[in-house]
């Protein structure tokens, strides 16, 4: 039989045996099986195969004793998003007066809370991905539609940019229990980042995980 045996990390030796006799092949199959896991995946895996004879062989014949493999490394995952809102409508109040000084977030407006939830449906594991969120912030007259009142809050290794949350430094409401049992949001298996706000009375939440009011994460938004 054809015996491998390892020189190093990266390189495999095989004795095909002897002799090979004229005109013969000798088939084996090799099996390497990649890291599960690799901080950084390469577009391909590239391999060189050489072989030799401890016969003397002519200089003529030797440029098909190696040959280069390249494989290219295909990434099979399927990215799922969705999203709901609480409450599911929220009615824009158009002669809402917004002329009076707004010192609190009871002043400007209703809030609404977005959860978006993200979800890898696999088979390959995703080492990073990026989510972009974008929200209607004012009006055409340049008025908060809506208002965000916190920075996301997240869990795990969720990381989001800074917004302009609470720009404005409006007094903001204090609650002992967190957004996601005010909500009723069971989060012990999630893994994503939220976002709240209210429209110029309502609020948004973008769902992820954080520590700030609670295990989850939370930006607030308000609505005039």
């Amino acid at each position: 039989g054809i015996l491998c045996s390892p020189v190093n990390a990266t390189f495999l030796s095989c004795d095909i045996g002897n002799p090979l006799p004229g005109k013969k092949i000798a088939m084996f199959k090799i099996v390497l099986q990649p890291p599960t896991k690799e901080d950084v995946v390469p577009p391909s895996y590239e391999f060189d195969v050489f072989v030799n004879s401890t016969n003397p062989e002519q200089g003529s014949t030797m440029a098909n004793n190696q040959k280069h493999i390249s494989i290219d490394i295909w990434i099979d995952a399927s990215l799922e998003m969705r999203g709901d809102s609480y409450p599911p409508t929220v009615y824009y109040n158009q002669s809402f007066d917004t002329s009076g000084e707004i010192i609190r977030e009871n002043d400007i407006g209703p809030q609404v809370t977005h959860v978006y939830y993200v979800r890898n449906s696999g088979p390959a594991t995703i080492q990073e991905a990026e989510v972009f969120i974008l929200w209607p912030l004012r009006t055409l007259g340049g008025e908060d539609l809506l208002y965000l009142l916190d920075e996301p809050h997240t869990k795990g290794n969720v990381k989001c940019d800074p917004g302009m949350a609470n720009y404005k430094s409006y007094l903001v409401n204090y609650h002992v229990d967190s957004i996601w049992d005010r909500l009723r949001i069971d989060t012990s298996s999630v893994e994503d980042t939220f976002v709240a706000g209210k429209l110029a009375g309502s609020e948004t939440i973008e769902k992820g995980a954080g520590t700030s009011s609670g295990p989850g994460v939370v930006n607030r938004n308000n609505t005039d």
